[in-house]
């Protein structure tokens, strides 16, 4: 599936946070007030803010993030994506929306050559239901290919970026 052929439906929209309305502090506030963050790693967090989920009414109601690391089990540093959208609106498929559009995003930024820290995009799906929906070894709407389960059992993909080098051998 191309990114632009995925919407949302009336009433939502997603911004790079750069361009929204809404900013970090009101990131901090989002998370902390959903009680999923304790204010110093919000705080941490909102450098890793890529887009926030707006809805025309109710304001901010999910956010995505990413952040190179290195994944130790392929010694390759990734985008690490994540995205939370609160439990009323996860209806609206802005989960799905960040996803795609986050390895978009990210892969333009690497294509471009603005930022190339990352080789790909990992995503760790933690929610049950979605590991029992998305249960292919590679899944078309997000691209990504299943490499594993955590110690913890939550699924683990990866969109490698198509012209990342990896790292030889030795």
């Amino acid at each position: 599936m191309r990114p632009q052929d995925y919407t949302l439906p009336p009433g939502y929209s997603v911004e790079l946070l750069g361009d929204s309305r809404f900013g970090e502090e009101d990131a901090i506030a989002f998370w902390v007030g959903e009680g999923i963050l304790a204010p110093e790693e919000a705080r941490r967090r909102a450098a890793e803010i890529l887009y926030v989920g707006i809805h025309e009414e109710a304001g901010l109601v999910g956010i995505s993030t990413a952040y190179v690391e290195v994944m130790p089990r392929l010694g390759l540093p990734l985008w690490n994506q994540r995205g939370y959208v609160t439990p009323s609106h996860r209806q609206s498929n802005l989960g799905m929306f960040f996803a795609i559009w986050g390895i978009a995003r990210l892969r333009e930024l690497y294509e471009s050559g603005e930022d190339t820290r990352g080789a790909g995009v990992v995503q760790v799906l933690q929610n049950e239901g979605l590991m029992r929906y998305f249960n292919k070894g590679w899944e078309p709407p997000t691209d990504m290919v299943f490499i594993g389960v955590t110690a913890e059992g939550d699924h683990v993909r990866i969109h490698p970026f198509p012209d990342a080098e990896v790292p030889l051998p030795g």
